[in-house]
């Protein structure tokens, strides 16, 4: 890779999969390429190409209108623009290119906030989740009347005098809006013919707008104006169903911006050795949400992102092949996780526990633990990184504990020393809320997974016991590790 390259925040694209394999496992490609599990694991490149460029065509007219209205609307509303994220940004995609993920980075001008901690009602820090206490809503309030006929800001109750920004409010009352008005402005660009076919789809499920965007055969819309705009893949009797872009758009307010090491500057003098990593804060009020519940403050949470650190871990990833191994073993197993659901198996919780976002977590686990530094550890190819990628993942079900990579994890210090997460927030249990008889089924999907997987991946008995060790002891696990010689 050139010294140059752009990485994490310096880099907002759409990034192809990774598919690593050893220098002696050509044979192994083909039949991981092969296995009749795994069909979706690889996507073409003429696909991805053709659907990222009809992603950002979409994005650019979509922001353009969201920014019209927001100028004429919510005066000193500012959108900054989009974010992408998520596995099509990460590398880590599977099946096909038609999902899509990003965060649009918008700003109340002249707003001064102070992050607050939110608790439930047992008086516990709830971790990832935040509220925001404005410092001049007076001003505010005085100089954007959209903010007080919005009841953006509201006080938080008994005791607490204080504003806090509404998020219920906030993306109800304003963002729902902004996307129902560039709905509105799309339909109208639409012929009388697509108008009674196809309508645009716009729900709320916070953070995000869902957005769902039909293609025609050659995905030509995308340069031009709108021709294909569908609710849920309506079509005519008669008609094939056309293929639909899935766009997850998340508004995101910049909560500030952290200092990480500089990889390209471990070799050089002359090189700037800290860069910026940026974390937002995402709207994530829900009447529905499990956490929400707990908590009297659930009209006012905010969840920080952890995109910036996931884009840096990857980007970084893919300039060390042990940590590329690891990216393709997660890759196989969410593609293996992937199809068996589609094929509707009986493999439902299987899919409980191995959700995209758990495998990317463990997927980091392994990273910290496994290969940095990576002067001194390293893996031989990608079935050694299988082997300790399922090796963890089963701890993980056993255990009934998956730790959140950034949360209550020191490791994470390790790779990023002055990083504002790991240590410095509550421990999080990414399966705290999955039932029992969820991981008694998921232990036989799993031990199923093994026997549809076998001879891709090392044997347990095989790898090295003491590099799993420290995961163990992560979830609160004991392990005795050998004498040295």
């Amino acid at each position: 890779m050139a010294v140059a390259e752009k990485i994490a925040d310096q880099l907002d694209t759409w990034r192809y999969l990774v598919f690593t394999v050893g220098p002696d496992e050509e044979a192994l490609k083909q039949r991981i390429l092969q296995n009749t599990y795994l069909e979706n694991i690889n996507i073409t490149a003429y696909d991805w190409d053709e659907h990222c460029s009809a992603v950002d065509s979409v994005l650019e007219k979509i922001l353009l209108i969201l920014k019209k209205y927001a100028n004429k609307e919510y005066e000193g509303l500012i959108i900054h623009g989009s974010i992408k994220q998520g596995s099509s940004r990460e590398g880590l995609k599977v099946s096909d290119a038609l999902e899509f993920d990003c965060l649009v980075h918008f700003e109340i001008e002249g707003m001064q906030v102070t992050k607050c901690p939110v608790f439930d009602y047992s008086g516990e820090e709830m971790p990832e989740f935040i509220k925001l206490r404005v410092e001049n809503p007076e001003y505010l309030l005085r100089i954007y009347p959209w903010l007080r006929r919005c009841k953006i800001f509201t006080k938080g109750g008994l005791n607490d005098t204080n504003c806090y920004v509404n998020t219920k409010k906030l993306q109800e009352k304003v963002f729902k809006a902004l996307v129902d008005k560039t709905r509105e402005h799309i339909f109208k660009r639409l012929t009388p013919e697509d108008r009674i076919i196809y309508t645009y789809r716009r729900s709320v499920k916070p953070p995000s707008f869902p957005i769902q965007i039909s293609l025609d055969r050659e995905i030509s819309y995308a340069g031009g104006v709108y021709t294909r705009v569908t609710l849920d893949g309506a079509k005519l009797p008669g008609q094939r169903k056309i293929p639909t872009l899935d766009i997850d758009i998340v508004p995101a307010l910049l909560l500030r911006k952290d200092y990480v090491p500089n990889p390209y500057a471990v070799n050089n003098r002359n090189g700037e050795k800290e860069m910026t990593c940026a974390v937002y804060g995402v709207m994530k009020w829900t009447q529905r949400l499990h956490e929400s519940e707990l908590t009297i403050d659930r009209v006012y949470i905010w969840r920080e992102s952890t995109c910036g650190y996931e884009k840096l871990i990857s980007d970084v990833g893919r300039r060390n092949p042990s940590q590329r191994y690891l990216m393709t073993a997660c890759r196989i197993v969410k593609s293996y996780v992937t199809g068996i659901k589609s094929n509707c198996r009986e493999t439902n919780q299987l899919h409980c526990v191995a959700v995209s976002y758990f495998l990317k977590n463990i997927c980091f686990h392994c990273i910290a633990l496994l290969t940095v530094p990576s002067k001194t550890k390293s893996l031989s190819g990608v079935k050694e990184a299988l082997g300790y990628f399922l090796q963890f993942l089963e701890l993980c079900i056993k255990s009934r504990n998956l730790p959140h990579f950034f949360y209550g994890n020191p490791w994470v210090h390790v790779m990023f020393p002055n990083c504002t997460f790991g240590s410095n927030k509550p421990e999080k249990n990414l399966y705290g809320r999955i039932c029992k008889n969820t991981f008694i089924n998921a232990e036989k999907a799993f031990r199923k997974m093994l026997q549809d997987l076998k001879g891709l991946y090392t044997e347990f008995d095989s790898l090295d016991p003491d590099r799993v060790g420290p995961f163990k002891e992560l979830l609160g696990l004991t392990h005795e590790y050998r004498v040295p010689e």
